[in-house]
């Protein structure tokens, strides 16, 4: 990729950031002055370009449709492109990518929780102090969840409600914090996905923001459009009616909606 006429500063990456794995399997020649984009050339296909940390990642997991083509193999002796990477080397790059961005949501909920404020005797909120543990004690009196943990009955033990209340109240507070709606929980999605997720190895953090808006989004539409495939083809027999709906917003833009109906 030729960079044409701008100027070219020395750039290297001396640690890796462990957010950026991916960087050590390309090699960084130079930056762009007046930019963050730095050109390096892949390790793998051998080709330059000129480009951010997002676009190496698409060029070695093979995203389509970031503005940077996926990788291949090494070009030939003719000069044409390689094939694609292989399914052993995108896994491997999968997984390094997918474990920075596991520890990278742990350690931005540590953060977030950390800026929650402790409310103070007069109602007002303190930025020096953090919300007591389960573990910490005011005034001489036993917190609540000590409390209640020195009063568990048999029965309460054996189902260890205290850490249901735990999760209990660690989901309700990721809801409350995003604003997300009282009756997500009502779902069956939501359902199938708690039942999903108490089956995962333990050790599991959950899913990376990189993953949820690409790989994860991509497959989910596919698996709708193959489930809405026969109810397509039964149109040529049954028929289909098209309905059509609109009005305007508080903006005055039009919002129409567009339904297929089928007796």
């Amino acid at each position: 990729m030729n960079v044409g006429e701008q100027e070219i500063q020395s750039a290297s990456i001396e640690k890796i950031d462990p957010k950026s794995p991916l960087w050590k399997y390309v090699t960084v020649v130079g930056k762009i002055q007046g930019g963050g984009s730095l050109i390096w050339i892949c390790s793998e296909c051998q080709k330059e370009f000129k480009a951010s940390y997002t676009r190496v990642k698409a060029h070695l997991l093979g995203i389509k449709n970031n503005g940077i083509r996926v990788c291949t193999d090494p070009p030939k002796s003719d000069g044409k492109d390689g094939k694609g990477l292989s399914k052993e080397k995108l896994a491997k790059y999968k997984k390094e990518q997918d474990e920075a961005d596991a520890k990278a949501n742990e350690s931005n909920a540590s953060f977030q929780m950390n800026q929650f404020k402790q409310p103070t005797r007069m109602g007002a909120y303190s930025s020096k102090t953090q919300f007591p543990s389960h573990d910490d004690h005011d005034t001489g009196s036993p917190s609540s969840s000590n409390f209640k943990r020195s009063n568990l009955g048999p029965l309460e033990k054996s189902f260890n409600n205290d850490a249901r209340g735990t999760a209990d109240e660690a989901i309700g507070r990721c809801i409350y914090a995003n604003g997300l709606p009282f009756n997500l929980v009502r779902s069956p999605y939501w359902v199938e996905m708690i039942r999903e997720v108490n089956k995962a190895p333990i050790g599991y953090v959950g899913l990376g923001y990189e993953k949820i808006s690409t790989i994860l989004l991509t497959g989910e539409k596919l698996r709708l459009e193959g489930a809405l495939n026969p109810i397509r083809h039964s149109w040529r027999l049954s028929g289909v009616s098209i309905i059509s709906d609109g009005w305007e917003d508080q903006r005055n833009r039009p919002l129409i909606n567009v339904i297929c109906s089928k007796p």
